[in-house]
């Protein structure tokens, strides 16, 4: 007789976990909150802390979101108490590109398609949408500068990005740039979101800047906001994109369905992606505290927005790669190929690669894809 395994109790509790608050997601889609309420309540946690599991910590900030989705007066009375550490705002930023490399490798990733493409031309134009403070596009200029191949003269910056503050820092950060590369740096500013512009403004964009035109969209266009069963937003917005002949397209997404207005669905794909980031998170060499605070501060604000905010207004919107992969070639974009991608990620991380299309992940499940593809016509 061989004796049976034991169960593993923390893994039995995640299930249970699971399936409770999933139940509570479908009663509250049958406008049967007073059943949902007992079940939800007991995963809100008085305190959270470093030592707090990560699917306690998960439950907790689901939980607490959905209170506040459908009344935030329900919780006011728990006194939620996060532990808080002294770590100023910019270092938590590097933290968490440390405890989360794969941000960092799908960067240079789509800098190494978008500088391919450039490299062999003396004048170029580069529309960044989301162009945050111009970390991603210094990268780029300074491998385009590293290139001994590199014909490039002058280089068009299109730094587009709703927060003024970011569009300046980029201008700032480009022009310190400026003093060491050997090629001329032009940079156009444009405050707004791409799916802001009518199609007489993309079309003055597209004209901005000289040479062969480029665009990168780096974690942006999972923000874009659309009404609640609205499918075919995203997919005019990529057409549109492709109306602009760009030689190069790079975008990259992490991968995973939270546009769903199922909220059981959505549960479901954000239990299964920031259980497995959170897991991740945990393989870096940061302290504990360090940890705590990227997954409560960081990754929590992203997860709050997925479930306490209304469907119309939600910014977090995460698609999965598929989805993507279907909207660009219905687009009629094609994949990039012929380009040999260098990266290296940590030894727990995962890859799969394929021409115009890399996907980074862990455990088993993709969490970020980056995509290479053109409609630059023959």
């Amino acid at each position: 007789m061989y004796a049976k395994p034991a169960e593993d109790p923390a893994r039995l509790n995640r299930e249970r976990t699971y399936e409770e608050i999933l139940q509570a997601c479908r009663l509250m889609m049958r406008h049967r909150q007073a059943l949902a309420y007992p079940m939800l309540e007991k995963y809100v946690l008085s305190y959270v802390d470093v030592h707090t599991p990560n699917a306690a910590l998960l439950s907790h900030i689901i939980a607490e979101s959905l209170f506040r989705r459908l009344d935030s007066t329900l919780i006011e009375g728990k006194n939620i108490y996060v532990q808080k550490f002294d770590i100023p705002q910019i270092t938590m930023f590097y933290k968490m590109a440390q405890a989360y490399p794969h941000i960092y490798v799908s960067h240079e990733i789509a800098n190494q398609y978008l500088a391919q493409g450039m490299r062999h031309e003396e004048e170029v134009t580069l529309l960044d949408i989301g162009v945050g403070k111009g970390v991603q596009v210094q990268r780029l200029l300074t491998r385009l500068m590293l290139d001994q191949t590199c014909r490039i003269k002058r280089v068009h910056i299109i730094g587009m990005d709703p927060d003024r503050a970011n569009v300046d820092d980029a201008r700032a950060a480009l022009m310190d740039l400026q003093q060491i590369v050997p090629f001329k740096i032009i940079y156009h500013p444009c405050e707004g979101c791409f799916e802001d512009l009518s199609l007489s403004e993309l079309d003055a964009l597209r004209r901005v800047g000289q040479g062969a035109f480029f665009v990168n969209a780096a974690y942006a266009l999972h923000h874009t906001m659309h009404p609640p069963g609205d499918t075919s937003y995203r997919t005019t917005l990529v057409e549109r994109l492709s109306d602009m002949r760009p030689r190069v397209f790079t975008l990259v997404e992490p991968s995973s369905d939270h546009d769903t207005e199922s909220l059981s669905k959505r549960f479901h794909n954000c239990w299964q992606h920031f259980g497995t980031v959170y897991d991740l998170i945990d393989e870096s060499g940061l302290s504990p505290a360090e940890r705590f605070s990227i997954k409560e501060t960081f990754v929590g604000r992203e997860i709050r927005d997925m479930f306490g905010a209304s469907d119309r207004f939600r910014c977090e919107r995460h698609e999965t790669y598929e989805r993507w992969l279907f909207r660009l070639t219905r687009a009629g974009f094609s994949f990039v190929k012929g380009v040999d991608v260098e990266f290296s990620l940590p030894s727990y991380g995962e890859s799969w690669v394929s021409d115009g299309l890399i996907r980074l992940g862990y455990n088993g499940l993709p969490l970020i894809a980056v995509f290479a593809v053109t409609a630059d016509a023959p």
